[in-house]
């Protein structure tokens, strides 16, 4: 009986030890948001964030650090699993300035992919 109790209670402490562990970075702040399914991501149905770069030399250069500043904001708010601008949805960019003084500002729906269900 001991033994079993024991048993039991080491089974129940590495399955809340393992699952901590796979959402260790997720903030839980995402929850106060409505979310849902697009396609193989999990998406902010409504939320957007924004990010504003820094004056860079070229557009191309100019909007990978907006959404560095996306990035950054998002994984602090949310944990990196959200913050991921390849996997962002309804994203808008808008540029101004000249080639050598370009700032972009982004703006976009966080999201992050479902995971897979492993195969017994």
């Amino acid at each position: 009986m001991r033994i079993s109790l024991l048993s039991a209670i080491g089974a129940t402490f590495a399955t809340i030890a393992t699952t901590f562990a796979v959402h260790a970075d997720d903030t839980g702040f995402i929850t106060i948001h409505e979310l849902r399914r697009e396609g193989r991501l999990y998406c902010t149905v409504d939320h957007y964030h924004s990010g504003q770069g820094s004056v860079q030399r070229t557009k191309k250069s100019a909007i990978r650090s907006a959404a560095a500043a996306w990035s950054g904001f998002t994984a602090w708010e949310y944990g990196t699993d959200w913050a991921k601008w390849r996997y962002a949805r309804s994203k808008s960019v808008s540029c101004e300035g000249r080639r050598g003084a370009i700032t972009c500002f982004v703006e976009a729906r966080p999201c992050k992919p479902l995971r897979r269900r492993r195969r017994r």
